[in-house]
């Protein structure tokens, strides 16, 4: 669990969210009540439930399957994921900021092009 905590957290924190938005959102979708402290348990690998998990990687924009995979492996690194967590090769937008996490040169210069024109 701890592997799969560490990812989120990342994740969370990439994404410029704060733990009482990431409470908010799972109780929202879980109707459990949810708080800051019981997000920071979960980053820090404390067990939780399935849908508390789904939730909260739902709630930070996460891989879903990354995220279970890592909570099944019981040779996966909190460093791995946090790892993982930033090769995430996607785009993020976050107020305004573009984040790129490993998108080839040849990909950005294709994406700029095409706002740009």
């Amino acid at each position: 669990m701890s592997a799969a905590g560490a990812y989120l957290w990342e994740v969370r924190e990439l994404r410029r969210l704060s733990r009482a938005e990431v409470a908010a959102a799972i109780r929202e979708q879980t109707g459990e009540g949810t708080n800051e402290v019981q997000v920071l348990r979960i980053e820090k690998g404390q067990n939780t439930s399935a849908a508390v998990l789904a939730a909260f990687a739902r709630a930070v924009q996460g891989d879903f399957e990354q995220t279970f995979s890592l909570l099944l492996d019981p040779e996966a690194t909190t460093d791995a994921a946090r790892e993982a967590a930033r090769r995430m090769g996607t785009v993020m937008w976050n107020d305004g900021v573009v984040i790129f996490s490993d998108v080839p040169n040849c990909l950005l210069t294709i994406l700029f092009t095409s706002f740009t024109m």
